[in-house]
């Protein structure tokens, strides 16, 4: 099975606090997306780890999990000082969404421009 993937966006924040919710923690992450520091960060430092660390994650969550959910998903995560992940939100638990979240869990990414750094993924599949 061909499983393209569509990365639609990655959108940083900065915030204090973690917010609450999924949609409180998207729609700071969507304000905010327009920051040059955020860009760089993202473009020069988080995807180039993200996709050493990741970039056969999803091949082996759909290898791996029992029938594997196509359906699309959005995923959040709060970076920390020191890059560690502290908190991740999924506006549609899948099996898929659970695996990815798992796994970047389990990361350090390098220590972002702020504490409390918000990435947004939304993920679409083909099927």
């Amino acid at each position: 099975m061909r499983l393209p993937l569509l990365l639609l966006a990655a959108l940083p924040m900065f915030c204090v606090s973690a917010p609450m919710s999924f949609e409180l923690a998207k729609s700071e992450a969507l304000a905010l997306r327009q920051s040059e520091t955020s860009r760089d960060y993202l473009k020069t430092q988080f995807f180039p780890l993200y996709e050493t660390q990741h970039s056969t994650t999803l091949h082996q969550c759909f290898s791996n999990v029992e029938n594997p959910s196509m359906a699309s998903f959005d995923l959040v995560i709060a970076i920390n000082s020191s890059g560690t992940v502290q908190q991740t939100w999924v506006n549609t638990p899948t099996n898929i969404s659970s695996c990815l979240e798992k796994a970047i869990r389990e990361s350090t990414f390098p220590a972002p421009p702020k504490t409390g750094f918000y990435v947004l993924f939304q993920m679409k599949f083909d099927s």
